[in-house]
């Protein structure tokens, strides 16, 4: 009789505990590797009790949502090659951007999974060593700098199409550098040009340069605005600097006497620079009794 009552005394506990446990762990707790949601089974395991997350807020992107920007980038030079070309969006407010590459016709798509206003930049690529940029970057639409660029505004699931640019083929200056005593082309030749005010504003070096007619050795200084400009040719590479000396063009030793080379925009003008041999030079000051 008595172990009768302290049975049914310790289940009278249990119903009690367990009517406890419910109102601790509401409906909907879960325990990680239980199949059900009852706290005795998450308390028969030991394992302390693990709330449901709340719902998520929703996000300004949702899937399959995202906004696309295309456009064609097409030289302002019919004639002239244009290199692939770089497109750029940056968040008018964040740090957020999209980049794509131009095709072979020229198109680009950027897909855009953040709304919002967009800056375009355009930038012409340097594919290889042979095809450097002649072309100025610019911003949508047509546009010198980013503060001044035409935003471009993305919503989701936006598909915005024609928003093109036509990049400014700038000036070129191409050319070959030569041994003035037996002709020979030479590679890695430094080359300088400076302004009108006496600025210098790009360094290049004679290589392997890829022209319509096939590849040769020389130099581009590309994209200039029109303008007058001087050229100083410096050996910088063994084969080249043990062997001459540097001079301005064309065979002048200062800027000011340099030969000017005259540059229109999306023009090309050429020169041909030949560098004086260390040996001839040197034997033509020992013929003057020069030390």
């Amino acid at each position: 009789m008595r172990a009768f009552l302290r049975s049914i005394l310790l289940c009278g506990l249990w119903i009690v505990l367990l009517l406890a446990l419910e109102v601790r762990w509401p409906a909907g707790t879960v325990a990680a590797g239980l199949t059900g949601d009852a706290p005795g089974e998450r308390l028969a395991a030991g394992l302390a009790p693990v709330r449901n997350p709340a719902p998520l807020a929703p996000t300004a992107i949702l899937s399959g949502t995202s906004a696309t920007i295309s456009g064609v980038v097409t030289s302002s030079n019919p004639a002239a090659r244009l290199n692939p070309v770089h497109v750029m969006a940056s968040a008018v407010a964040g740090a957020t951007s999209y980049v794509a590459e131009t095709d072979a016709n020229g198109a680009y798509t950027l897909t855009i999974k953040t709304p919002g206003a967009y800056r375009i930049k355009f930038e012409e690529t340097w594919p290889s060593e042979g095809l450097p940029f002649t072309h100025f970057d610019e911003y949508y639409d047509d546009k010198a700098a980013e503060a001044a660029a035409t935003e471009v505004v993305v919503t989701a699931g936006q598909v915005l199409t024609g928003i093109n640019a036509e990049l400014q083929a700038g000036g070129q200056i191409r050319g070959t550098i030569t041994s003035d005593e037996t002709g020979e082309v030479l590679q890695g030749v430094g080359v300088m040009a400076f302004d009108a005010q006496g600025q210098r504003i790009v360094d290049v070096f004679s290589r392997i340069v890829t022209e319509p007619d096939g590849d040769h050795i020389g130099f581009v200084i590309a994209p200039l605005v029109t303008g007058v400009y001087r050229l100083k040719l410096d050996p910088l590479f063994l084969g080249t600097m043990d062997r001459f000396y540097g001079e301005w063009y064309d065979h002048e030793l200062s800027l000011s006497t340099a030969t000017p080379v005259s540059v229109t925009l999306g023009e090309i003008t050429r020169v041909q620079a030949s560098l004086r041999s260390r040996r001839r030079i040197e034997s033509l000051a020992s013929s003057a009794g020069l030390p």
